[in-house]
């Protein structure tokens, strides 16, 4: 099937009245579609082009160049003359992990092994086995981290996890969303093809990136390019219609369970990928699903039914219409269900339900 060509934003129609057609209207623009992993092909060695609907596997795909394991800051400045061929840059701010005592490192890397073994006894997972650990400064606020996982002998990335210090004297950590494929969150690649095709790297040379994440949902790079100021979604590096204020208005992300020292994954599911837009309930006036528990929404998955969740977490400037595919179970309870965005993306329910809602 040939290539679909990306819908073009138009800022005019993001700032229009709102509307709920208007709305959905504003994601095609400015959130890229996902469609059937049947519907495009994804040249080898090449970053998505921003924009476009892709679903991209969870293997043989190849980063333009190798991922680095060494932490890095929060902020990622590029300097003229500097290679802007998608690897970090040296850090100039050193990571609050890095810096402090050296256990606390050890702590949350022994932390993360826990949860990669529990899943890399799945065979979606099977890769994380003995993969590589970069550990980055979630962003300005969060007291978070960012895992990016990097099989060593391929040099590709093959997933993520975002990881929270726990609050309160006890410490630890706690585990949010995780994900599978080589375009993992922040993967610097997507956004800087997005720059490009979008015209925004200058021609000195110079930008800066910062990550800021809130949830899921509420994730993006920061990149200030000749005093501008542009934001591009963390996962698929679309440009997003935000500014300062529309990210404000982004709801801090609830407190989600965690899953405890010894659970174990007790049931997965990972269906087919579909087109969440060939139904627009969300406009014709369905009820959504209900959401109190995840049952009803697992059923319908078992079923192979599918399951659209929607959530406009900056009010009206976007709208996320994302197919949910599948799940996760953790023996001590805590459900995790699956997005096709850019690879698989798994996200607690205990945190969507208070960010969207369900849709058949």
């Amino acid at each position: 099937m040939p290539r679909k060509p990306a819908t073009p934003r138009k800022r005019a129609m993001v700032s229009a009245p709102a509307s709920a057609l208007g709305k959905t209207l504003r994601a095609f623009a400015a959130i890229p579609l996902v469609a059937a992993t049947a519907a495009f092909a994804v040249p080898q060695q090449e970053v998505p082009q921003a924009g476009m609907a892709l679903t991209v596997p969870t293997a043989g795909l190849f980063c333009p160049a190798p991922v680095p394991v060494a932490a890095q800051p929060a902020s990622v400045a590029h300097a003229a003359g500097a290679p802007s061929g998608g690897g970090s840059a040296a850090p100039s701010i050193p990571s609050s992990l890095e810096t402090g005592p050296a256990g606390q490192q050890q702590d949350l890397r022994a932390q993360l092994k826990v949860w990669i073994d529990a899943l890399a006894q799945e065979e979606a997972f099977r890769r994380w086995t003995a993969a590589e650990i970069r550990l980055d400064p979630l962003g300005p606020g969060t007291h978070g981290w960012l895992a990016t996982l990097t099989d060593p002998d391929a040099g590709e990335p093959v997933g993520y996890l975002v990881v929270y210090a726990e609050d309160g004297p006890e410490g630890g950590y706690r585990l949010g969303e995780y994900g599978l494929g080589a375009y993992p969150l922040f993967a610097e690649p997507v956004a800087l093809r997005s720059l490009r095709e979008n015209g925004l790297l200058p021609p000195s040379g110079e930008y800066a990136m910062t990550r800021v994440y809130r949830h899921p949902l509420a994730a993006a790079w920061k990149v200030r390019v000749d005093g501008n100021l542009h934001w591009l979604d963390a996962k698929t590096g679309e440009e997003l219609p935000l500014d300062e204020q529309a990210w404000a208005r982004a709801a801090p992300s609830a407190q989600i369970p965690s899953p405890a020292p010894g659970e174990k994954v007790s049931g997965i599911l990972l269906g087919e990928p579909f087109d969440p837009y060939d139904r627009l309930p969300w406009i014709t006036g369905e009820a959504p699903l209900p959401a109190d528990s995840p049952q009803a929404i697992l059923e319908r998955l078992r079923e192979g039914l599918p399951v659209r969740f929607v959530s406009e977490p900056f009010g009206d400037p976007v709208l996320y219409a994302l197919p949910v595919v599948g799940y996760v179970a953790w023996s001590g309870g805590r459900i995790d269900l699956v997005f096709d965005q850019f690879g698989l993306r798994f996200v607690p329910y205990a945190q969507l339900k208070e960010l969207g809602k369900f849709y058949k």
